[in-house]
């Protein structure tokens, strides 16, 4: 950018070296690093998910980089595909085992162990629920991290993990955890890079259209006319570049009067 601002800043700039930079500029899909943001601490030494990350995707071009972000293997194994639940056929045994034992007691009794085993097994439904519901989300978010997270995710999990690992029973908890939180860190870093090259390119295109402005402001012979273009072109560019949004401009005091001392041929 500075390169295209010095020459630019020539009283003849060369438009074939400004647009080979400004082209340069445009094209280039380099990953620049990281930086803090927000919530978005790459830097911070308390991170310990950017460096395996930056590891994954260095060398990579931010092409490359929104491409992984999205990438998924369908077939690629979730976190709670292996997961068994117990059968309801020993739970009622057990059930019916209880109801045996205090057959001698009283009807009182009887009727309060009732209460306790229909709340137990009110209790028993909630918290099944409660864990199938937890186990679904966890495996649609297992499910909408990409490769690279999960990858990451996975390798973090077996270096955290203390005891040996079973792999009959496929991704576990901490796979899916882990791999969620780098795929919100993938998230900030491809954020972060498409965003600095949206406002590169906006700074590209502001210089650009400031030479092209003082480009014409040349190419006018009268010095009154030049003099009038460009207090015009410098307000008008200014304006536009300042508000992203414009679509034209506001009328003054001195258009106004202009218009109201011209003389209107008569069409009637």
């Amino acid at each position: 950018m500075a390169h295209l601002r010095s020459l630019l800043d020539r009283p003849e700039p060369k438009l074939a070296a400004v647009v080979q930079a400004a082209s340069d500029l445009l094209d280039d899909s380099a990953i620049r690093p990281a930086y803090n943001q927000g919530w978005f601490k790459p830097t911070s030494p308390m991170n310990k998910f950017s460096k395996r990350l930056e590891d994954k995707i260095a060398g990579k071009s931010l092409d490359e980089l929104v491409d992984g972000f999205f990438c998924r293997d369908e077939s690629r194994e979730l976190y709670g595909e292996r997961v068994s639940k117990p059968r309801p056929k020993l739970e009622k045994k057990t059930a019916s085992k209880e109801m045996q034992a205090t057959d001698d007691l009283d009807p009182e009794l009887l009727a309060r162990e009732k209460r306790r085993q229909e709340a137990d097994e009110a209790h028993r439904i909630t918290e099944n629920d409660r864990r199938d519901r937890h186990r679904e989300s966890q495996k649609e978010s297992h499910r909408r991290c990409s490769d690279l997270a999960a990858e990451c995710g996975a390798e973090h999990a077996k270096a955290e993990k203390k005891t040996k690992t079973q792999a009959g029973k496929g991704p576990g908890k901490d796979d899916q955890l882990w791999t969620a939180i780098y795929a919100h860190e993938m998230a900030g870093r491809v954020v972060q890079s498409i965003n600095d090259r949206r406002r590169r390119a906006e700074t590209v295109v502001q210089l650009l259209l400031r030479f092209l402005i003082r480009q014409q402001q040349d190419l006018l012979p009268d010095r009154g006319a030049r003099r009038s273009s460009s207090e015009c072109g410098s307000s008008t560019s200014e304006s536009f570049l300042s508000q992203p949004g414009y679509v034209g401009q506001k009328r003054t005091w001195d258009d106004m009067e202009r218009e109201s001392t011209r003389t209107w041929p008569r069409t009637w």
